[in-house]
């Protein structure tokens, strides 16, 4: 009888320390691993110019009076892009246009407009955007992640008739993008500054390289 409560006690020992083990090596939960943050910031020196308007002046196509108030020159495209990483040749062009448009008998200076956008160049590249007008306006310390809806291009300057309250901007602002290769998804941003009535300093850029992480605008490390 002692020698089975002695090989009793020894077996409730031995199951107790694998318990304790088993504990000590168990995680405390099942949350996810959360990674670091790895990410690729790109100063542009000097800023990327993409302006459209020389001076505003005086035009007469297709007018008898004119419009003293006409972006020069008249019917232009000004495009720029962007490289963020170096194994993708372009990423994301920025246009810029003046044109003439025949909307207005009596008031002829609606016929003369301008505007700018951004679009991805890419497949994998989409832009975020923050209303169902395409809008993308974002400030720093804002968080881009996969909460917005992403498209492969939106205006950035809307100068036409019937004027639009949507696309008009003073100083910096950031535009978030998304970069979706395979089953991996990377967030980033870029910062400019309007510097004309449509012109744009393309300053700075940087995309989080850890899939799946999110990116706050400004965030350079």
């Amino acid at each position: 009888m002692k020698i089975l409560l002695v090989l009793l006690c020894i077996t409730l020992l031995l199951s107790c320390k694998k318990d304790k083990e088993a504990e000590e090596t168990t995680p405390i939960n099942n949350s996810p691993i959360i990674l670091a943050d790895s990410i690729l910031f790109i100063d542009f020196i000097p800023d990327i110019v993409v302006n459209s308007i020389r001076y505003f002046g005086t035009d007469f196509i297709g007018q008898p009076y004119g419009c003293d108030s006409v972006p020069i020159p008249v019917d232009t495209l000004v495009k720029d892009s962007i490289i963020i990483e170096n194994q993708f040749n372009h990423e994301f062009y920025f246009s810029a246009s003046n044109y003439y448009q025949l909307l207005s008998h009596h008031d002829f200076c609606l016929n003369y407009n301008y505007g700018m956008s951004i679009r991805a160049i890419n497949v994998y590249d989409s832009i975020a955007v923050t209303s169902p007008y395409l809008e993308t306006s974002f400030s720093s310390g804002d968080t881009i992640n996969h909460n917005y809806i992403f498209t492969i291009g939106a205006p950035l300057i809307n100068h036409s008739f019937p004027p639009s309250q949507y696309y008009n901007f003073t100083g910096e602002k950031y535009i978030g993008f998304k970069r979706h290769i395979g089953n991996q998804i990377f967030y980033g941003w870029i910062l400019i500054e309007r510097i004309s009535e449509n012109g744009i300093l393309i300053k700075e850029c940087a995309i989080n390289k850890t899939s799946g992480n999110s990116i706050i605008c400004g965030q350079t490390n």
